[in-house]
């Protein structure tokens, strides 16, 4: 089915799934097309877009929505930011402009009060390598930057932000414990390239003292509980029986990343050179 044909009998629709198949051409503005006409979608699982169609910011925002009934969603939203920590007043006016654009976005998956998984986090392709690695044209997922706008997702068990270069911190995370009370995993909040300070001893303390239920997984889905000596695996027979369903889907993700990276940098590398080897 092409993407034109999607969009176009998308009214009775309530899954669009192409984790496992090809993106039939689907664009980012095809996929808001879809959000503004599917008044019963329920889940939105776009993975294969590579990164020159992911869906930006300006198609999301370009549209209002036709469902509230959105259950799970995982996009990768490019979002512009700005480079660096500078304060000049340049980049203070780009950041403030950045900041409210990820707001007004959050603020569309804070309308969908039935969503138990919220994705944005996953593995990017550099447009320069083809490479895939972390986010960096992403939502920042901070307080400041409209994490508060998703106050109204009372049903959220599942925040997945690897691979992004987001800012959550310490703020972040107490807002989330006393704001979303149904969150089971956080996946990736360790996984940030510039991580902040004290998030560590934040689970630590919380997690020792039984305060919270949460689950940290890291960047390949696993429990992220290396640094926590005095507790075991959190393999026990109380855990939900969700988590071995996402932890065979997320391993399966960075399988299927890892082998179609490899199959990129080795086609580069045919055709620049007469070598027989490949280094993998």
């Amino acid at each position: 089915m092409t993407a034109a044909a999607i969009v176009d009998n998308c009214e009775h629709l309530e899954v669009l799934d192409i984790v496992k198949g090809a993106s039939w051409g689907l664009l980012g503005s095809h996929l808001q097309a879809v959000l503004s006409r599917a008044p019963r979608l329920r889940s939105l699982q776009p993975y294969w877009i590579n990164r020159a169609e992911k869906i930006t910011s300006v198609d999301i925002l370009s549209s209002e929505w036709a469902t509230t009934s959105l259950e799970y969603v995982d996009l990768k939203i490019d979002v512009p930011r700005v480079e660096g920590d500078a304060d000049d007043d340049e980049s203070k006016a780009l950041r403030a402009s950045s900041r409210e654009i990820q707001r007004q976005v959050l603020r569309r998956f804070g309308q969908q009060t039935h969503l138990r998984k919220l994705v944005v986090g996953g593995m990017a392709a550099s447009s320069a390598t083809g490479i895939f690695g972390h986010q960096f044209q992403c939502l920042e997922m901070t307080l400041e930057s409209g994490l508060d706008e998703l106050e109204g997702l009372k049903e959220l068990e599942h925040l997945d932000i690897h691979h992004m270069d987001h800012r959550v911190g310490v703020p972040e995370l107490e807002w989330m414990a006393n704001n979303l009370p149904n969150l089971k995993y956080l996946h990736g909040v360790r996984d940030s390239l510039r991580p902040k300070e004290g998030v560590k001893e934040w689970f630590l303390s919380h997690q020792r003292s039984r305060e919270i239920t949460l689950y940290v997984l890291d960047g390949c889905g696993h429990v992220d509980d290396k640094d926590d000596k005095t507790r075991t695996r959190m393999r026990d027979k109380n855990k939900p029986s969700e988590y071995n369903k996402h932890f065979s889907e997320s391993t399966m993700e960075q399988l299927l990343l890892q082998v179609v990276a490899k199959q990129n940098r080795m086609k580069k590398r045919k055709k620049g050179s007469h070598r027989t080897g490949v280094r993998w």
